[in-house]
C-alpha cells in the first residue's frame, strides 16, 4: 500500500496535458470479494472512455491515454496487493495510482486536473505524534500519522538497561532474579530489602533519565504528541521525570520489545485521534462564534473566491456531495449544473484544493453535522 505525501500531492497538482482522468473505487485485501476489485476498474476504464470521447477525443487518443490503466487489468501481482481503496489518475502521458489503506466511494472525473478531494479525505486532518517503546532491555522510537508508523534514530540512547553508563554501584546484599529480556514485567524480582534495593531503583531512574535526554534531543522543540508503549510500572517512573511536555494519557501496554511496527500502529493511533476530534470540535466551535460576528463564508461561490484569495483558514465539507460546473478565479465567475458537462470539475473538489495550496485546514463530515447543515461552509483569515 502507498500513503500519498506531500510530495504526491504536489505532484498530482502540477500542471499538464488535458484531460485528466480520475478514478476512485473501493479495494480488498483479501478474501472473495477481492474477484470484485479488477471488473470494477475495467468498468471504471470504460465509463470514462466513453465521457473522453464525448469531449470529442479521437479513440486512438482515448486509447492511448487510458493504456496504463488497462495494462493493470493483467497485473497478477498488483491485484494480489490491494489494500482498502484504489485511486488512479490518468492524463496525456503520464498516470499514477495509489493502493490506499482507506476505503473510497466509486467515482469517475474527467476534467482538466487531478481531482483530489478523495484522496484528500482519507488524509485529513491527520495529528502526527510519536511514539515511545521503552522496556528495560530496549528503547525505539518512531514518528507516527493516521496511516504510518516510521522508526526514527535515537542517537545517544543507551541500548537497555544494562547499557546505562552512569549507574549507582548495586550492593550485595541486592539479588535479583532476572527475567526474560522480552518480558519487562518479570525482569527484576528482588529479593532482600534496604541500600542494595534502593540502588537498583536509582539504577533504573538513571537509565529512564538517559533515554529522556536522547528522546528530547531527536525530537526537539516539535510539540508533537508522545505515546509511550511498554508495562506500567516503567512508564510510570519515566512519566514522572521526563521533560517532554505532550506526554499523551494511556499506553501501549505491555513488553513492546517484540511488537511490529503495524501492531505499535494499530494500538497507538486510537490513543492519538482524540486529539484531532478535539481539534475539529474546537474548529466547529471557532466557526460558530466566527459565524456570530460575521465572519463565517456560507455560499459555494464566496467559499470559491474566498479561496482562490488564501483568505480562508478553515473549510468544511459535506461527505460524499459534489457541485459540478466551473470556476474563473481571475474574474469569481461561476457556473453551477445539476450534472457534469464536459469541461466541468466539482467545485466542492476546487475549494479543497484552494484551500489545501493556500494552508488552510479542511474537514469532510457528514451532512448532519455541517454548520447549518450546508454542503460547505468555512471560515475566513480575515
Amino acid at each position: 500500500m502507498e500513503v500519498p505525501t506531500g510530495v504526491d500531492i504536489d505532484e498530482l497538482l502540477a500542471t499538464r496535458d488535458v484531460p485528466c482522468v480520475s478514478l476512485f473505487m473501493p479495494a480488498h485485501r483479501k478474501g472473495a470479494e477481492t474477484q470484485q476489485d479488477r471488473p470494477r476498474l475495467k468498468n471504471l476504464l470504460d465509463r470514462a472512455e466513453e465521457r473522453l470521447l464525448g469531449l470529442g477525443l479521437r479513440t486512438p487518443d482515448a486509447h492511448a491515454l487510458l493504456k496504463p490503466g488497462r495494462d493493470r487489468l493483467d497485473e497478477g501481482v498488483f491485484w494480489r496487493h490491494q489494500g482498502d481503496g484504489l485511486a488512479m489518475y490518468l492524463a496525456p502521458g503520464w498516470s499514477r495510482d495509489f493502493r490506499l489503506p482507506y476505503g473510497l466511494r466509486e467515482l469517475v472525473v474527467v476534467g482538466g486536473r487531478c481531482h483530489l478531494r478523495p484522496l484528500l479525505e482519507g488524509l485529513w486532518p491527520d495529528q502526527p505524534f510519536h511514539l515511545l517503546a521503552l522496556s528495560l532491555s530496549g528503547v525505539r522510537l518512531f514518528e507516527g500519522s493516521r496511516h504510518r508508523l516510521e522508526a526514527r534514530e535515537l542517537p545517544g540512547a543507551p541500548k537497555g538497561l544494562e547499557d546505562t553508563q552512569r549507574f549507582l554501584v548495586v550492593e550485595k546484599q541486592l539479588h535479583a532474579k532476572v527475567g526474560p529480556r522480552r518480558d519487562v514485567s518479570r525482569a527484576a524480582v528482588y529479593h532482600g530489602h534496604g541500600a542494595g534495593r534502593e540502588d537498583e531503583r536509582e539504577r533504573v531512574v538513571e537509565y529512564l533519565r538517559e533515554v529522556d535526554r536522547a528522546v528530547v534531543g531527536a525530537v526537539g522543540r516539535s510539540g508533537l504528541p508522545l505515546v509511550l508503549a511498554g508495562v506500567e510500572h516503567v512508564l510510570a517512573v519515566y512519566r514522572g521525570l521526563t521533560s517532554h511536555g505532550n506526554v499523551l494519557d494511556g499506553a501501549v501496554d505491555g513488553s513492546p520489545d517484540d511488537l511490529s511496527e503495524g501492531r505499535l500502529h494499530a494500538a497507538a493511533w486510537p490513543l492519538v485521534e482524540p486529539v484531532v476530534v478535539g481539534r475539529r470540535e474546537a474548529a466547529l466551535e471557532r466557526y460558530a462564534q466566527g459565524a456570530a460576528k460575521g465572519a463565517a463564508v456560507t455560499g459555494l461561490d464566496e467559499v470559491l473566491t474566498a479561496a482562490a484569495q488564501a483568505r480562508l483558514d478553515t473549510l468544511f465539507v459535506a461527505e460524499g456531495e459534489h457541485r459540478w460546473g466551473w470556476f474563473l478565479p481571475e474574474t469569481g465567475e461561476v457556473r453551477h449544473h445539476d450534472d457534469p458537462e464536459p469541461g466541468d470539475e466539482d467545485l466542492l473538489d476546487r475549494a479543497v484544493v484552494e484551500t489545501y495550496r493556500t494552508g488552510g485546514s479542511f474537514y469532510s463530515l457528514p451532512r448532519e453535522q455541517m454548520p447549518e447543515g450546508r454542503p460547505v461552509a468555512a471560515l475566513a483569515r480575515y
